[in-house]
């Protein structure tokens, strides 16, 4: 009951009340309304006196609440306490002690649906003759602290909580200190020198059993057996699939879930019974799946301003953004300290002793930036371009640059040759061919004056390599069908021509090297298995993910079947599906691999042919990629029955060199929605400027080829 109410009550004297029951009484005033205007006070306040005075009923809407009547007389809760009501049977406690809501007589009801409860006028007469109320039969009121809710300092506490834990721990309610200490939010001891000081004699510990644990042996951190040393790491390789996996302690779980996924009906046992077993062998349990082999430490080197380590053979784009980033030194300026580096950032040393050569300059007349040559990009941003500037200003390029660009035009002119200077991406691809005893150039004749990359004449093969950046379509001037009209023009000309992109060979260098090995008809000395020998599997999505990511240069997929090919316990092979309508027999093929350490025959026939056999599908559709398509009417899927059906337009990615320079964002990630909600674009602009804003270009593919299969 709330404290005004109380007060309220109490000014009501008891002549006022006897003279509103002899008012009505004797029926000089007849209207409970009337007399609630008389004395200025409410209808329900009126009620409430007559009935105290047992004159009359109460109105059927106050009926709930007529316990509040005499409910002041006997139990009135204050600021430090409350009163809580127990059912003496199932010990339920209800808040609501004085019945106002009728909590107390509907739990009655729910335990006892045949109960019958007194009248209004009974159950008043009742509490007048035994001063308890009627439910007191059934439920203890209890007198309950009230906990103070105000923000207090940490391990302080309230006098009515002092009192509360003393009485709790004096009365055996609560026997042991950690439980008081959680339930006021103080510490153990603060709790033992409270009940101390108030003369509370605090129990002991002693006297119990303790039962001596020895350490434990974890077998998932092997560190005990097998430590890293300066020298020597340690990497846990599969028995069955000859995966590697860092993490050979085990400490996450890889190690299991692994073998979970390569034996689906082993059942893992529990600690104990693993630790019994390394206790009785010596060995951990996953040793049974798992070699843990040692492995020489790639060695490492220092910063030279701090002590971050590095691998001796850190690139020099690794080691570029560590100086930038952590100690603000360019190039230029750790190369004057430490020429011992020139050879790793080759690039930067070259260009610093071409500055030292005037001959290799030249100052834009506009804006006085001193350059190789006044391009048609820097142009642009003075609004003309090459050929107004020549006539305006002269020459465009230093002396330097006008000697080699004569030079190269002299020797493109007679032998078709055009590069004058090649990447160390371009470099390295080429010199991988040479190494298979074919011959290399770039040529601007095949494809009148447009540059092939790398042209291997004996195979009618082009390779384009495509430095990003620079395939870009605002900055780099590639638009839509630029990487696709070349392809067909190399077609119509009887040549094949692959496109690699700067970001597959940075991050797929190993994948490239097998197709491009693979496209020139290179036979090694590697194990040859045929599709005859191998069994068909269906494999989990860990496993399939693991192989595709190592083994196909666009990795993982979203799938719903994946089939495997295992020659014995090895796993070279996997082919995946994805149906394309819930409930429907119609699939796409997403993806197929193999794994390039073997020479593998007639696999991908053998998964498909399992594939149509156990799933019956009515079509298979899948698209192959243009860009490494050297013939779309004769290649894997013509060989495998399907059909072309379609070729699409190319697509594009995003790409910004200063978010990383080997990456190509899907476009999927680029919505309108999204960039408007995540960089707080107007949506009135477009997915085009929102990008262009944000500082990303296009690049271009060449298109994908669909080919269908209809199943019989």
């Amino acid at each position: 009951m709330e404290l005004k109410e109380i007060i309220r009550r109490k000014i009501i004297s008891e002549e006022t009340k006897s003279n509103i029951a002899e008012l009505y009484g004797t029926k000089e005033v007849t209207s409970k309304r009337a007399l609630a205007d008389m004395f200025k006070m409410t209808k329900k306040r009126v009620c409430e006196i007559l009935v105290e005075k047992g004159i009359g009923t109460i109105n059927a809407w106050d009926r709930t609440k007529v316990i509040a009547v005499i409910d002041g007389n006997k139990y009135i809760p204050t600021d430090e306490y409350t009163f809580i009501a127990k059912h003496k049977g199932t010990g339920r406690e209800i808040t609501d002690f004085n019945n106002t809501s009728g909590k107390l007589t509907t739990y009655l009801k729910e335990l006892n649906p045949d109960i019958k409860i007194d009248t209004l006028a009974l159950r008043v007469a009742y509490f007048k003759k035994t001063g308890n109320y009627w439910y007191e039969d059934f439920y203890d009121i209890i007198k309950k602290p009230i906990i103070n809710t105000v923000k207090k300092m940490k391990g302080e506490l309230y006098p009515n909580e002092i009192d509360e834990i003393i009485r709790l721990y004096s009365s055996g309610e609560v026997t042991t200190i950690a439980t008081l200490g959680n339930m006021f939010r103080v510490g153990n001891k603060k709790i033992s020198t409270l009940l101390k000081d108030n003369g509370v004699v605090v129990k002991s510990k002693g006297g119990q059993f303790k039962e001596v644990k020895t350490k434990r042996v974890t077998p998932s951190k092997p560190q005990e057996k097998y430590e890293n040393h300066d020298d020597i790491i340690y990497k846990a390789v599969c028995k069955k699939t000859g995966l590697e996996f860092d993490d050979f302690l085990n400490s996450s779980g890889t190690l299991t879930r692994h073998i979970t996924e390569q034996y689906p009906d082993l059942k893992i046992e529990s600690s104990k019974v693993n630790i019994r077993k390394y206790t009785l062998t010596g060995n951990y349990w996953y040793e049974d799946y798992f070699e843990i082999l040692p492995y020489n430490k790639v060695p490492m080197r220092k910063c030279d301003y701090c002590d971050w380590e590095m691998p001796i053979d850190v690139s020099a784009r690794q080691y570029k953004m560590h100086l930038t980033m952590q100690h603000g030194i360019t190039i230029k300026e750790h190369l004057e300290l430490y020429p011992r580096d020139n050879d790793l950032f080759i690039d930067n040393f070259n260009k610093i002793e071409e500055e030292k050569v005037d001959d290799n300059w030249v100052v834009c007349a506009i804006c006085d930036k001193r350059m190789k040559a006044v391009n048609t990009i820097h142009l642009r941003s003075h609004g003309m371009t090459a050929m107004q500037y020549r006539r305006i200003h002269g020459n465009n390029i230093s002396k330097t640059s006008h000697d080699l660009l004569s030079a190269a035009t002299i020797a493109m002119n007679m032998s078709g040759v055009a590069k004058v200077k090649e990447s160390k991406a371009e470099l390295d691809i080429k010199n991988y061919i040479k190494s298979f005893g074919f011959d290399t150039r770039s040529n601007r004749f095949i494809l009148d004056g447009k540059e092939i990359d790398i042209l291997i004449e004996e195979k009618k093969l082009g390779i384009e390599f495509n430095g990003c950046k620079w395939h870009t379509e605002w900055f780099g001037g590639r638009g839509m069908n630029f990487h696709l009209n070349k392809t067909l023009l190399a077609n119509k000309k009887g040549y094949s021509l692959i496109h690699i992109f700067e970001d597959e060979w940075f991050h797929k260098e190993e994948i490239v090297r097998n197709k491009i090995k693979h496209l020139l008809g290179v036979s090694e000395d590697k194990p040859r298995i045929a599709g005859r020998k191998t069994v068909i599997k269906k494999v989990g999505k860990g496993l399939a993910s693991d192989f595709l990511n190592k083994f196909h240069i666009q990795g993982d997929d979203k799938h719903t079947t994946a089939l495997g090919a295992f020659y014995g316990d090895i796993l070279i092979g996997v082919m995946t599906f994805k149906v394309l309508a819930k409930g429907g027999l119609d699939y796409d093929l997403t993806r197929f691999a193999t794994d390039y350490n073997y020479i593998c025959q007639g696999i991908g026939s053998k998964l498909l042919s399992h594939f149509i056999r156990e799933y019956k599908p009515t079509s298979i559709i899948s698209f192959a990629d243009r860009r490494w398509t050297l013939d779309k009417d004769n290649n894997l899927y013509t060989k495998l029955g399907f059909e072309l059906v379609s070729e699409s337009r190319p697509d594009y990615r995003y790409y910004n060199t200063n978010v990383d320079r080997y990456i190509r964002f899907h476009k999927f990630g680029f919505r309108k929605q999204i960039l408007s909600k995540k960089y707080n674009l107007p949506m009135e602009m477009t997915e085009t400027d929102m990008v262009k804003q944000l500082g990303y270009d296009k690049i271009w593919d060449c298109g994908l080829l669909k080919y269908r299969l209809d199943v019989k």
